[in-house]
């Protein structure tokens, strides 16, 4: 998160819907970066962005495979916005690593409401880990390495 915004990535070969939804996005406070098909959003992809919104018919790369090769690289969220509504094309999405999947046309209010939730469950399940392998929770560190909890610089015995 650069400059205290959540960055999203919108990947779509329609120019309207692109540009469309970054002015949503953007009006929300969101940094938008965005990509005309599934290669530049791999290209594109870094632990920079907080979520990924994939159009799954792209030329070049479809959005699936886009999500497929993000996804071996980062546990980000990502949504597909797309016009393929079967139930197939959900399993294919969903069976990639999408987090959401969002049938075209959709609601502008409908897609915020579902930004808002993914990046705040997002944070919620993401464990900050620090350089030296520890994980702080609360008052607790888990430290990976050793195996154990500390509280308060002291380690808590666990069976």
């Amino acid at each position: 998160m650069k400059d205290g915004k959540k960055y999203i990535l919108v990947a779509d070969d329609d120019r309207e819907i692109r540009e469309i939804v970054s002015l949503l996005l953007s009006s929300e406070g969101y940094a938008v970066l965005t990509a005309e098909d599934g290669i530049q959003a791999t290209r594109l992809a870094s632990g920079e962005i907080d979520l990924y919104l994939l159009d799954v018919n792209m030329p070049g790369q479809s959005g699936i495979l886009a999500a497929s090769q993000i996804r071996k690289q980062f546990e980000t969220p990502i949504v597909f916005l797309t016009a393929y509504s079967s139930e197939s094309d959900k399993v294919m999405g969903f069976s990639v690593g999408a987090d959401d999947y969002i049938v075209k046309p959709f609601s502008n209010a409908e897609l915020l409401m579902r930004v808002r939730a993914i990046l705040r469950r997002s944070a919620v399940y993401s464990v900050p880990q620090t350089q030296n392998n520890q994980i702080p929770i609360s008052d607790l560190i888990l430290d990976l390495d050793s195996q154990s909890v500390l509280r308060g610089g002291e380690t808590i015995s666990l069976t």
